[in-house]
């Protein structure tokens, strides 16, 4: 009953003889712009009604449902159904609006897909599209506009973080004026100034020039492809304009380039909205690697708990929906700083991007250089490393295959991660990092599939120890089974090549790193080689208690200390 009547409802919402667009519209509230899709550039991080017909509709691996204006979506707005509100809509999303002109309210925002900026509007609740009458693609589409009204807003002030759970740019990004571009050369930045000219070159690309009252100029690049992406010709639409840009500056014929792709990059500013005169960081970021170590560091293992983005990667068995609270951003961070490591080993990471944004947005002052290679994971999720000590040569074992007990090829579920770190004046040494197949709740789960990735683990380690018996290495990470358990004995080694466990080091109510009932247990660990033991601090190696809740994390982390300074 209840799917026939939503039918007949989302039938009648099409027939011509409903009110008009006109009477659909006021029923939304005066505050609530009403845009074609074709401006949405516009309005990044504000909430509107936007009108337009869906000419292309697919579903996700995950079960999710995207809705677009055009068939080459690329650069334009697309509407994000998650899989779970996708599930509300009888019948399924594509059937209902594909062909039809919809208005759709909601905040739009950007984010990234293969290194660029994506405009996007999340539905979550049915009632937030309706179906206009008429299948013209302008049915009810209001007039183009070239920008939106700015307000009184400073051009300087972040978009509020609570209307998101996910981390703005405008919370780590630094604002510049346009005489300061080539101090951030191969960074993303804001930079603020006024359009002056432009110029069409050969090719067919678009040349705007950006500038100051002081006469500095950056040119802003829109290649020849990407210029449909905007309503109407750059040229037109900011030419006199005060805008703020974001995007990555390149050094080009020896003069800052700031390369743009879509509107969604652009944000007309008031008239008389001023660039700063310095550069202004919305929060102050220590430089990466920039720890200067004394005779001793910290190591640290820590599993993040699917430290995941808030965008949909088609390849991977994630979803906007898996990004990781912010709640948990902010009780991890503080986590992380009561461990203070030097360099601290990771998983449960979905991408690089996540840990840098991370890193810069919650640990500003830690001086952390991220570290991830994507591994096997069919969620996504990898290992890798922050440290601020300077990084060597990285090394990923994702691609080796070995065989398991039974003959069957396997290979690592995530990786063996390799992270060479260059102490200042200190001994070079090896970081692993390893993330086991976990046991599933069963208490022998999984055990062939780990067992075949700790005797590989121990192979590749061997063959290190024989080229040379000395060698500095730590092995860290989320090993998903005891220290007595077939795996770890495997990895662990005997005789002269035995690996340091350092676990008789904690007192024996401090033995847990994984905190959730029933399964208290002890499945992180921070391994040495030989020689790396012999570098240990007695009594340094700790693990710091914690949960979801309170650190953000079902993992509590464990640290070690040891000495790096070059012998005498």
């Amino acid at each position: 009953m209840r799917r026939a009547a939503l039918s007949l409802v989302l039938f009648c919402a099409s027939f011509p003889l409903l009110p008009s667009s006109t009477t659909l519209l006021a029923q939304d509230s005066a505050t609530i712009p009403t845009i074609s899709w074709k401006d949405a550039g516009n309005y990044v991080d504000k909430e509107v009604n936007v009108v337009g017909r869906i000419v292309r509709a697919t579903r996700g691996r995950s079960g999710q449902y995207y809705l677009n204006f055009v068939e080459n979506w690329k650069g334009t707005l697309s509407i994000y159904i998650p899989r779970n509100a996708a599930a509300r809509f009888d019948p399924n999303p594509e059937d209902l609006f594909k062909g039809k002109t919809i208005k759709v309210r909601g905040l739009i925002y950007l984010f990234k897909e293969n290194n660029t900026d994506e405009l996007n509007l999340k539905v979550e609740d049915p009632k937030a599209i309706v179906i206009v009458p008429g299948d013209s693609s302008s049915a009810g589409e209001p007039e183009a506009t070239a920008h939106p009204s700015n307000g009184s807003s400073s051009p300087n002030t972040p978009a509020s973080a609570s209307s998101s759970q996910a981390v703005r740019a405008e919370e780590y990004l630094p604002t510049i004026g346009v005489a300061h571009a080539g101090d951030f050369l191969e960074q993303e930045v804001f930079v603020i100034g006024k359009i002056g000219g432009s110029r069409q070159v050969a090719a067919g690309h678009l040349n705007l020039d950006l500038q100051d009252e002081q006469g500095h100029t950056l040119k802003v690049f829109i290649r020849r492809k990407y210029l449909p992406n905007f309503p109407a010709s750059p040229a037109q639409l900011y030419a006199g304009k005060v805008v703020r840009i974001r995007g990555r500056l390149y050094l080009f014929e020896n003069k800052p380039d700031l390369p743009i792709t879509h509107p969604g990059q652009v944000r007309v500013l008031p008239d008389d909205a001023k660039p700063p005169t310095e550069p202004q960081w919305p929060i102050r970021i220590k430089p990466a690697m920039s720890a200067a170590p004394g005779a001793e560091i910290t190591v640290g293992s820590y599993n993040l708990l699917n430290l995941f983005d808030d965008v949909d990667d088609p390849y991977y068995a994630d979803d906007i929906l898996d990004a990781k609270p912010r709640h948990e951003l902010e009780a991890l961070a503080t986590s992380i700083r009561k461990l203070n490591a030097d360099v601290l080993a990771v998983a449960e990471v979905e991408n690089r991007g996540i840990l840098e944004t991370f890193a810069r947005r919650f640990l500003p002052d830690m001086g952390y250089e991220p570290v991830l290679i994507e591994g096997n994971d069919d969620r996504g999720i990898d290992v890798g490393v922050l440290s601020r000590l300077p990084v060597g040569r990285v090394i990923s074992h994702r691609h080796l295959r070995f065989k398991d007990a039974d003959g069957k090829v396997s290979r690592f579920r995530r990786d063996l991660l390799q992270v060479r770190i260059e102490p200042p004046g200190g001994t070079p040494f090896d970081v692993f990092v390893v993330h086991l197949k976990s046991k599933g709740g069963v208490e022998e789960g999984g055990i062939e599939t780990r067992t075949a990735e700790a005797r590989e683990i121990r192979r590749i380690l061997d063959d290190l120890l024989k080229r040379e018996s000395q060698a500095l290495f730590v092995l860290c990470g989320d090993f998903n089974d005891t220290l007595d358990s077939e795996p770890l004995m495997s990895i662990l080694g005997k005789g002269a090549t035995q690996l340091a466990s350092f676990v008789n080091d904690l007192p024996p109510d401090n033995r847990v790193t994984f905190n959730q009932t029933p399964h208290l247990s002890m499945i992180d660990f921070i391994l040495a080689s030989p020689g790396m033991a012999g570098r240990y601090v007695a009594k340094s190696y700790g693990i710091l208690p914690g949960s979801p809740e309170t650190s953000g994390s079902d993992h509590n982390p464990v640290f070690a200390r040891f000495r790096v300074g070059r012998p005498r």
